[in-house]
């Protein structure tokens, strides 16, 4: 009897033993799956030199280069159009009339100057007839005469130059456009008449104050339209305001770019996004912006060590990496200048992709012995 009860308490031992055994594995496997150490992917990039650009955005307009609006130059409201000469988007050169307007009062002065010239040569003649000795007066009485004769000389030629107020000009070569007058229209000397655009074109786009610091005459722009989404053209930056405009508290400035190559399709009015170029560098050290991390002053990246170099401490995946200290340069919305601390074909991370939605287990399962119903370990997992 008491071998019996000696083997009973043999077999509960063994029992207990290989039961606390299946829950410790069970605990240390869900405690692993649970610390962290779930499988990690790098994603990596290679350091490379190359042409690194900077640049800044501005949005505007397409609009000629030159544009001049029309009015009257001569006095007074409520002048008849007698003329159109031309028509609208027809193309004009410098000095040729465009339209013509009522001018009979300018022709009243003409002929009111002509005969006060008339008079006054009538009088001149009169005295060189009658002033003939060589007296002090006679010869003051003649310079008199003389000098009335060319004021209304001049009085007379004031007025033909007034009688051209009457023609509305092209002031330089280009197109007359928005053409808003015909023959017989009264106008006010307020009212534009028509416009006169060069056909040469430019883009005048907004920058706000931050980039506009950077931009400079001379940089090189690529443009895109609105209008033309497979259209894209070069351009150089001819003028920056120095004088910014405040609209709501915005400071803005507007920059003018010269199309080096414009589409033949392009038209004033169209929206415009200007790419500025305000620095390039050749043949640096480049690597993507994810790359580079900061801790307080100072940059690094993590590089992936090749097998040749491992010197670091393998993390958990086995992947070798250390951390580098490097100093930066020019940067853009892509990629980062590495000035120091990395070489060409080095291999850094930008990102990792972990496996842990795939791998970790619900927490809430627990773990199930052999045999058994239910699960052991509650809610939370095992603690």
């Amino acid at each position: 009897m008491k071998k019996i009860i000696t083997l009973a308490r043999s077999h509960k031992i063994a029992s207990f033993v290989v039961i606390t055994a299946i829950i410790a594995g069970g605990y240390f496997a869900y405690q692993k799956n649970n610390s962290g150490e779930d499988a990690v992917d790098y994603t990596t990039a290679v350091v490379e030199k190359g042409m690194l650009n900077s640049s800044v955005f501005g949005t505007g307009q397409v609009q000629a280069k030159n544009q001049v609006n029309l009015k009257p130059q001569a006095a007074g409201d409520g002048l008849d159009v007698i003329e159109v000469k031309v028509e609208n988007d027809q193309k004009v050169s410098d000095g040729q009339v465009i339209a013509v307007l009522d001018s009979g009062q300018a022709q009243e002065k003409i002929q009111s100057a002509q005969l006060q010239l008339n008079s006054a040569e009538l009088k001149m003649k009169q005295a060189l007839e009658q002033y003939d000795t060589k007296t002090y007066d006679d010869k003051l009485a003649r310079q008199l005469q003389e000098n009335t004769v060319k004021q209304q000389q001049i009085e007379l030629n004031n007025a033909y130059k007034d009688l051209e107020d009457y023609k509305i000009k092209a002031p330089f070569d280009g197109v007359a456009t928005n053409l808003s007058i015909e023959t017989g229209d009264s106008i006010s000397r307020d009212e534009v008449l028509a416009s006169v655009i060069t056909e040469e074109l430019q883009a005048s786009i907004s920058l706000n104050e931050v980039d506009a610091a950077k931009v400079k005459t001379g940089d090189r722009a690529v443009l895109t339209f609105d209008a033309l989404e497979e259209v894209e053209t070069t351009g150089e930056v001819s003028k920056v305001d120095t004088i910014g405009k405040v609209d709501q508290g915005v400071v803005s400035y507007e920059a003018e770019i010269n199309f080096k190559n414009p589409s033949k399709y392009l038209k004033p009015g169209m929206s415009v996004t200007a790419n500025v170029i305000t620095e390039s560098k050749q043949d640096v050290v480049l690597v993507p912006n994810s790359a580079v991390k900061s801790q307080q002053d100072a940059y690094y990246v993590q590089v992936m060590e090749k097998p040749e170099e491992k010197t670091a401490a393998s993390d958990e995946a086995g992947n070798n990496l250390r951390s580098q200290q490097v100093e930066i340069g020019l940067s853009n919305d892509k990629v980062t200048e590495i000035t120091s601390g990395l070489k060409e074909g080095d291999i850094v991370v930008t990102g990792t992709i972990s496996q842990a939605d795939e791998t970790r287990p619900d927490q809430n399962q627990g773990f199930q012995l052999p045999g058994t119903t239910g699960s052991m370990g509650g809610g939370g997992g095992m603690k």
